[in-house]
């Protein structure tokens, strides 16, 4: 992480001397999580996406968007443009699943319903703002509406 700040410290000053870095950190950010995605993938039965649990996707994407932040923060010094790459490679590794909005929609049914044990109100809230935030990654927003409206009425 030394080497990234002082290169990037070097490189902020030259016009346009970022601008192929941030496309390959997005490209980073997208591939990573990816990987950890496409892991979950085999590991789930019959290797199919959509049995994938989704508190673990949830995990995963979480753990991708702290460890990049905290990247951003640390050797960037929390640069808007590098933010900006996040974000879009966040946008590749959430949806790199097809059943992403399935998967947070389930996810949000099982915090709110009570499934898998008592959760303190704490607990609930940050699995909550998790879902609001991996919900902004989603580029199939009305996908997850209509499988939140059938889980809703089931409530």
């Amino acid at each position: 992480r030394d080497e990234l700040m002082r290169l990037f410290a070097l490189l902020r000053r030259v016009d346009g001397g970022l601008e192929e870095g941030l496309v390959q950190f997005q490209q980073l950010v997208g591939k990573v999580g990816s990987e950890e995605i496409l892991g979950l993938v085999e590991e789930a039965p019959s290797r199919d996406p959509a049995k994938v649990p989704p508190e673990a996707f949830i995990t995963a994407v979480m753990q991708r968007y702290v460890h990049f932040h905290e990247m951003v923060s640390q050797c960037f010094d929390g640069d808007a443009a590098f933010l900006g790459a996040v974000d879009k490679g966040l946008v590749i590794l959430v949806n790199s699943n097809k059943n992403c909005a399935e998967l947070l929609a389930a996810y949000s049914h099982s915090v709110l319903s009570g499934q898998g044990g008592r959760m303190q109100p704490r607990d609930v809230e940050a699995a909550l703002s998790d879902i609001i935030l991996c919900l902004k990654y989603v580029l199939d927003k009305d996908v997850f509406q209509a499988h939140y409206a059938k889980y809703l009425a089931q409530r």
